[in-house]
Order: structure tokens, then C-alpha cells, then sequence
């Protein structure tokens, strides 16, 4: 069940620990007059996250997803020789193979709940109407190989290509308020 009208301003905002770049965004879009609704701000109504993450979504027109380094994690792939200073007079554990493999092809990604609820988007809203910000060097959901990101930088460039996406998935910006944001 939808609840959002064609006039609707209000987009999901899915984020990770970057509590910076998180309120940048917010902040940028309040500046351009769009409506964020961010999950842990809203009342939980006696709802699990799941639930509260399912009746929330029925006002938003489209949803951004955050993807920052928060985590780390890989696949873990057959066993690689490494050459490890080991102290122990004992067999190397099984632990310890696994604990190798897994930091040497650890890689920065978003947390898994973010790369949950891009997924719940997609499917809920259509990838049209789902805007990826992305860190730079992140590992990014296979599934969804040929999706263009835009990349998190430092010289806000970013805000233009969100800009462009809003627009695309219907966001009316309020152009007079484009220049002091």
C-alpha cells in the first residue's frame, strides 16, 4: 500500500554511521526545500525496525542510499599462503585460517542494514526512483553491477548529480533556493 501523491517531497534518507555526511545531505536537501525522512527520527509507534522501515517508506517518493565505509568484509575464497611470524608452537587453527583469509581480502563497505534497505527500494520504488551516494574505493553490492553511483567528494559535487536524480524521479526543488544551499 502507497500513500505518496504525485506532489510529494518526501524522500527516504537509508545511511550508515557517518553521522557528517549523513546531516550534509539533510541539511542540503531542507536547503532545496525536499522533505528527508530518516528512520530513527520518526516515532516508533510500537513497531519493529521492519515494520517502522515498511510503514515509514509508504510516504517517501524516492529514497538516497548512503553507502560510506562502515564495515568491513569480503568473501573468504579459498585459503591464500601467507607468510605470518607465528609464536605459537601449535598448529595453526582453523580460527586462525579464517581470520587470515578474511583480512586479506577485507574491503571497506556499507553497513549491511544499508545494503538491505537499497535492495527494499529498489524493489518497492524502482531503481528510477533510488539515488546512491557513494564513497570512494567501497565495495558496492554485486547484484546491482552497471548502477551509476554518485561519488561522495569533498568539493560537494555530489549535490548536482542529487540534484539531477531528484529531479529525474519527479522531486520538485525549489530552484530559488538552489543558490544559498
Amino acid at each position: 500500500m502507497k500513500f505518496v501523491d504525485s506532489s510529494s517531497k518526501k524522500v527516504f534518507i537509508v545511511h550508515g554511521h557517518d553521522e557528517k555526511i549523513k546531516n550534509d545531505i539533510v541539511n542540503f536537501l531542507y536547503c532545496i526545500g525536499v522533505d528527508p525522512l530518516v528512520l530513527h527520527e520518526q516515532p516508533n509507534l510500537g513497531k519493529t525496525i521492519i515494520e517502522k522501515l515498511e510503514h515509514y517508506s509508504n510516504f517517501a517518493k524516492c529514497a538516497i542510499i548512503i553507502l560510506t565505509k562502515d564495515d568491513h568484509g569480503g568473501s573468504l575464497g579459498p585459503p591464500q599462503s601467507a607468510q605470518i611470524q607465528r609464536t605459537s608452537p601449535f598448529p595453526q587453527s582453523k580460527k586462525e585460517t579464517t581470520i587470515l583469509r578474511s583480512i586479506e581480502k577485507s574491503h571497506p563497505r556499507a553497513r549491511q542494514n544499508v545494503i538491505f534497505e537499497f535492495g527494499y527500494f529498489v524493489g518497492k520504488l524502482g531503481r528510477n526512483n533510488v539515488i546512491a551516494l557513494c564513497d570512494e574505493d567501497i565495495e558496492k553490492p554485486s547484484d546491482i553491477d552497471g548502477v551509476v553511483y554518485i561519488k561522495l567528494d569533498r568539493n560537494q559535487e555530489w549535490k548536482r548529480g542529487l540534484m539531477k536524480d531528484l529531479l529525474s524521479a519527479g522531486i520538485i526543488i525549489e530552484k530559488e533556493k538552489i543558490l544559498n544551499c
